[in-house]
């Protein structure tokens, strides 16, 4: 009947607009500006508390897990986070993600990872009354996953790459991946604390994310231009900071397959560029 959500960023507000659209749903935001983090809580009256794991638009990753009450559903976006940043997710109720960003697959298909509470809380409410799209039904997606199957056929290429990554992921552990992200992190976030020309977006070092990292860059030197040259000599693709945040920045991806040291030349390769100028 309620779903409480803590956003940070672009795609946690989209996941609260969405539920706010839904005419048998209140949907409650609880906000922080943009480059702030925010973890989240139970609240009295929700029948679901909603959280993003990382916030791609902006670098922020929660810090803690809230913990709610046994008749609530903890539902974690974690598209952008899941498999390198640090959760319990036995403590979740319902654990998403499509597999586009750490898991170096493609967009198109869901994962998720439910709770029996949260499984049967979707079979029952599909005896209910309110209308949902088929595409949108959890008992024909739970059903389906029950039978090794899919309502749409899927891309193969996307099931591929993904299997791939896990399996490169499992020769590694959990743990090590965590580990393995915290240094790129480390590297990245230090990298912007030494240079007097950038700065963390993220203040708070807690909140910032370790999959993808928002630095700042000195008004005195425009980033697109670099962006785009670096683009057009094939040396950096894909560094712009998101687009609706309207700050002059650099947004630097850490996931798994992303190599400690390709990002020690990508800072360097910036270093030098902003430098020379």
């Amino acid at each position: 009947k309620k779903s409480a959500h803590f956003t940070c960023g672009e795609f946690s507000e989209k996941w609260f607009k969405s539920h706010n659209k839904i005419p048998w749903i209140e949907a409650e935001q609880i906000s922080v500006p943009f480059g702030q983090g925010i973890d989240g809580e139970d609240v009295a009256d929700a029948d679901m508390v909603c959280v993003t794991l990382n916030e791609t638009s902006t670098g922020v990753q929660i810090s803690k897990l809230p913990e709610v009450d046994e008749g609530t559903i903890l539902a974690v976006d974690a598209t952008s986070g899941g498999g390198q940043i640090a959760c319990d997710v036995s403590k979740t109720d319902l654990f998403f993600f499509s597999p586009q960003k750490v898991f170096a697959s493609e967009g198109g298909l869901f994962v998720a990872i439910m709770s029996p509470k949260a499984y049967n809380r979707a079979l029952e409410m599909a005896d209910g009354d309110n209308y949902s799209p088929v595409i949108m039904s959890w008992e024909l997606a739970i059903n389906n996953s029950d039978k090794n199957q899919t309502y749409n056929t899927p891309a193969i290429a996307t099931i591929f790459f993904l299997n791939e990554q896990i399996k490169l992921m499992n020769e590694v552990g959990y743990a090590k991946a965590c580990e393995m992200a915290e240094e790129k992190a480390q590297l990245i976030y230090s990298w912007a604390e030494e240079k007097e020309y950038l700065s963390c977006y993220v203040e708070e070092e807690k909140y910032r994310s370790r999959s993808i990292a928002t630095i700042n860059v000195d008004e005195s030197f425009p980033v697109q231009p670099l962006i785009d040259w670096l683009a057009e000599k094939k040396i950096i693709y894909n560094i712009d900071g998101y687009r609706k945040l309207g700050q002059n920045q650099f947004r630097i991806a850490m996931f798994h397959n992303i190599k400690y040291d390709d990002l020690n030349k990508l800072k360097d390769i910036i270093s030098m560029a902003i430098e020379a100028t």
